[in-house]
């Protein structure tokens, strides 16, 4: 997790630190921007808010004392340590330092409203990078201010609803702060089911989620689309606090899965291996998004060699010439 999030942090940064010399909430704050003065601390003004002539203030939210653990939704929040310690080292940014200000959610809705609150109107920062949120409570506050938000591992619809908010993975949702998608309809393509099912002759697949809100709509759109592609879909409900990962394969097993899709972190992935390497379910494929394929696989996986081997990871990627598209 730590090794993407350093990449995904990259990018955040470098998208947020942008907007400082575009002066993009210069007219929220009523001073002006330093213009075309020459780079260098000396020529800094105090151009926006949480900018000075000596440092950005960038806030960011994770829920590092969660119910879920330490990690499971933090792991944006070490990139974005990391990448701004080294860009600091190298001369901040045309001089600025900048300075994480880091606010612990608690997993929970009021906690994350908290922190909005308080990295706004306490903290005053310039932006939000790398937050990862369970309960984005907090999301139309910051939005309403103008606080641009480059999110780290979105988890809510926050990102596909409000302008000011930006997901890494990019949106073609219209952002207007109503709900996601055209006239709240969400809207997903099929093309990575009807690959599967040609190139490896599979039917039948099993589609295994937490019971969540966010890991239960992402199973829900899996398995719409694979019904769209013709496929018989056998649906696995996992409970968080009491895992029944033998019982989960043994049905899916029993129904004849032959590929197997999820909408679960790496530690749930890694467990589910675990049965269906201990349960023997011959599958063709164990399918997971993209965030579930970093450097990491061969720990993940290393007490389930043979259900790694099978592993596929999905996604669609736009080159920057492809215009045609809104989102490029």
């Amino acid at each position: 997790m730590r090794a993407r999030s350093l990449v995904a942090a990259a990018a955040i940064v470098l998208s947020s630190l942008v907007l400082v010399a575009c002066g993009s909430r210069a007219s929220s704050s009523g001073t002006t921007s330093a213009g075309n003065k020459p780079a260098g601390v000396s020529n800094n003004t105090a151009s926006d808010i949480g900018v000075t002539p000596t440092e950005i203030k960038i806030g960011t939210i994770a829920g590092l004392s969660s119910g879920f653990g330490p990690d499971t939704f933090s792991a944006s929040l070490y990139g974005a340590r990391a990448y701004f310690k080294a860009l600091n080292a190298a001369g901040g940014v045309n001089g600025r330092t900048v300075n994480l200000v880091e606010c612990d959610d608690k997993g929970s809705g009021d906690g994350n409203a908290n922190c909005a609150h308080k990295l706004v109107d306490d903290e005053k920062v310039f932006a939000l990078a790398g937050v990862t949120a369970f309960d984005y409570t907090g999301a139309q506050y910051i939005n309403s201010k103008g606080v641009p938000d480059i999110g780290g591992q979105p988890v809510s619809a926050a990102y596909d609803q409000y302008p000011h908010l930006y997901s890494i993975y990019g949106s073609y949702y219209p952002r207007t702060g109503s709900r996601p998608g055209y006239n709240g309809t969400l809207y997903a393509g099929t093309e990575i089911y009807r690959w599967f099912k040609q190139n490896l002759k599979t039917n039948v697949a099993g589609v295994v989620y937490y019971n969540v809100a966010p890991s239960e709509r992402y199973a829900k759109s899996i398995a719409d689309g694979l019904r769209k592609e013709g496929y018989t879909v056998v649906e696995e409900q996992i409970n968080l606090g009491a895992p029944s990962w033998d019982a989960t394969v043994l049905d899916l097993k029993r129904r004849g899965v032959q590929i197997v899709f999820d909408a679960m972190d790496d530690g749930g992935n890694a467990q589910l291996c675990n049965a269906i390497e201990s349960q023997k379910l011959p599958i063709t494929a164990k399918v997971t998004p993209p965030q579930g394929w970093a450097n990491n696989i061969r720990q993940v996986y290393s007490a389930s060699p043979n259900c790694r081997n099978t592993i596929y990871s999905t996604g669609g990627t736009a080159n920057y010439a492809d215009t045609q598209i809104p989102a490029v």
